[in-house]
């Protein structure tokens, strides 16, 4: 999530829900799920700023929300090939001003041409490709993740998740710790876990989370602190900056990109759009 009509001003311990005509399903569960989310806090400052972000993006809502009609795209210069959707249910945001108030992190790593698809599209399978990118403090992440998690067991998608904490130090450990539990065998069912329950910061919390799942959990924490952890999310990052994402959740549906939360609807019509003809991958994957 960052600051804009996409993702209801959910940052700093704060829910801000913007109503503009009446609200779609999609747009409810998402809300409740903000209300019942405490989100990470990042002190004044940032509930301060988030605030003035939501009051900008205001003029844009009626523009952006339970809209119909043709679907626009756009190119995306650092992406040739692929496409961004530029209307839509929900899509898009403003631009985050609070970028540069957290602590200086590296650049992310630039993603080769030759890579892209391969990095970006990792899993394998029948379907669509489908590129997730989520924070699980996110509240429309975990709606988005369960639309998605039906259309992949339909057959319809392949979902390759990748993991974008952008809200700070719990969302980070989140972030490895469904990663940690990949490098065992059990990413699906610690991130539908972590998608719908708080994280503790907190060894206690992980050991007990790997335990449930049947892990080792001395090798989950140090995995969750590892090297080969951080490129993975370091990696996430690098791919979100070729595509302009800025905030989550953001998609990439064979195409097509999307930054923001897309309602069912449209989700389903990008599905059906890169159905057509039995192309499934973009022209410009092998």
């Amino acid at each position: 999530c960052s600051p804009s009509p996409s993702c209801a001003g959910h940052a700093s311990g704060i829910s801000l829900q913007v109503r503009v005509g009446r609200p779609t399903s999609w747009q409810w569960q998402a809300a409740m799920q903000a209300q019942s989310d405490d989100a990470p806090r990042n002190g004044g400052r940032r509930t301060i700023l988030m605030l003035g972000a939501v009051a900008l993006g205001l003029w844009g809502v009626n523009r952006l929300l339970n809209r119909s009609g043709p679907l626009e795209f756009s190119d995306i210069p650092g992406a040739p090939g692929f496409r961004m959707l530029r209307t839509g249910e929900v899509s898009g945001g403003i631009v985050d001003p609070l970028i540069g108030l957290d602590a200086a992190r590296p650049a992310p790593p630039e993603i080769a041409d030759a890579a892209l698809c391969g990095t970006l599209f990792a899993a394998s399978g029948g379907g669509v490709p489908v590129a997730s990118f989520s924070d699980y403090y996110c509240p429309y992440c975990r709606v988005l993740t369960r639309e998605l998690s039906a259309r992949a067991q339909a057959g319809r998608i392949t979902v390759t998740w990748h993991e974008l904490p952008l809200l700070g130090e719990t969302s980070e450990i989140a972030a490895r710790a469904a990663l940690a539990a990949d490098m065992q065998g059990a990413y699906p069912e610690i991130h539908a876990r972590l998608m719908r329950s708080r994280v503790v910061a907190t060894d206690a919390y992980l050991r007990d989370l790997a335990g449930a799942a049947g892990l080792d959990p001395g090798r989950f924490i140090r995995d969750a602190r590892s090297a080969a952890v951080q490129r993975r999310i370091d990696q996430a990052r690098g791919l979100a900056a070729r595509f302009g994402f800025f905030g989550t959740p953001a998609l990439v549906i064979g195409r097509t990109a999307v930054l923001g939360a897309v309602s069912t609807d449209t989700l389903d019509r990008l599905i059906a759009d890169e159905e057509k003809g039995g192309q499934t991958r973009p022209p410009v994957c092998p």
